[in-house]
C-alpha cells in the first residue's frame, strides 16, 4: 500500500486522456498531491482499465485526473460506481451518460461521483425509475468511503442545455404576484424567501454565463459568488457588482435565517 499512484517507470500506462491534464507531473513529482494518495498496483489498473471503458463505449468523462484521483482515495467505490453505470446503461439503453466529480457548490468540501443520463424524452416516473435503480447500490457504500449520485439533468441527448436564467425572474414575479398565497400550507413568508432567492440566482447565473463567453472560467464552487464580483469590478462595473452583492446578502438571510 505504499507505492505511489504512477509507479515511476510505469508513465506509460497513464491513459492517454490523463496525459497533459496535469495528474501525470503531479504524480510523479516528490511531494506533489497525488503522492500522498497509497494504492496498490492492482487498483491503479482497475481505476485505468476503469476509465478505458468509459472512453471506448463513448460515455463523457468531466475532468478525468480529479475523478481518477478520487477513486484512487476512495477504492472501495470503483466496482459500485463500474456496477451502477452498467446497469444504468443495460437499463436506459436510450440514454446518453456522462460522469464527472462534482463538488457542493455551497462551499462545504463534499466530492461525490455524478453519474448523469440524459434522455430523447423524459417522462414522468423519469425520476423515479433512477431513484430505484442508485437505492440498489447506495447499500453498498461505506461510510467516509465516497458517494456517488445517479442522476439526470433534463438535458438534451446531444450538446449542452442552455437554461435561460431570465426564466427564474419569471418565476419570481408569479410567486410574488399570482402565485403569493395560492400554494395551501406555504406561507406567504416561504413564498417571499423564495422569490429573493430565484432574483438573485437569475442575476448571478445571467451574469455567470456573460462573464464566461468573456474567457472567465467557472470553479464551480461557492467562490464564483466572490469571484464573478470581483471580475465585474476588475472591468470597472462597480455599481452592478455591488447590486449583486446586495442581492447575495439577501439570498442568504432568507436561506439561513430563521
Amino acid at each position: 500500500m505504499g507505492d505511489p499512484v504512477v509507479p515511476r517507470g510505469r508513465e506509460s500506462l497513464v491513459p492517454p486522456w490523463v496525459r497533459g491534464t496535469g495528474a501525470l507531473s503531479l504524480a510523479t513529482r516528490p511531494g506533489g498531491a497525488l503522492e500522498r494518495y497509497s494504492a496498490t498496483h492492482a487498483l491503479f489498473e482497475e481505476v485505468e482499465e476503469l476509465l478505458g471503458e468509459w472512453q471506448v463505449s463513448g460515455i463523457r468523462v468531466a475532468d478525468a485526473s480529479a475523478l481518477w484521483g478520487y477513486l484512487l482515495r476512495h477504492p472501495g467505490l470503483v466496482s459500485v460506481v463500474r456496477d451502477m453505470l452498467r446497469e444504468a446503461r443495460a437499463r436506459f439503453p436510450e440514454a446518453r451518460a456522462a460522469v464527472c466529480l462534482d463538488r457542493d457548490p455551497e462551499g462545504s468540501d463534499d466530492e461525490y461521483v455524478s453519474i448523469r443520463l440524459r434522455f430523447p424524452a423524459y417522462p414522468e416516473d423519469c425520476l423515479e425509475k433512477i431513484r430505484k435503480l442508485e437505492e440498489r447500490f447506495l447499500a453498498q457504500l461505506r461510510s467516509g468511503g465516497g458517494w456517488v449520485v445517479l442522476t439526470t439533468d433534463f438535458g438534451p441527448v446531444d450538446g449542452r442545455m442552455v437554461f435561460d436564467w431570465r426564466e427564474f425572474v419569471a418565476l419570481g414575479k408569479w410567486l410574488a404576484g399570482t402565485g403569493l398565497g395560492s400554494v395551501p400550507g406555504v406561507s406567504a413568508e416561504a413564498t417571499q424567501r423564495t422569490v429573493v432567492g430565484r432574483v438573485y440566482y437569475a442575476a448571478f447565473g445571467y451574469l455567470m454565463d456573460r462573464a464566461a463567453a468573456r474567457g472567465y472560467k467557472p470553479r464551480r464552487t461557492a467562490e464564483d459568488h466572490r469571484a464573478l464580483r470581483e471580475s465585474l469590478r476588475g472591468q470597472g462595473r462597480e455599481q452592478l457588482a455591488a447590486n449583486l452583492d446586495r442581492l447575495r446578502q439577501w439570498r442568504n438571510s432568507c436561506d439561513y435565517e430563521g
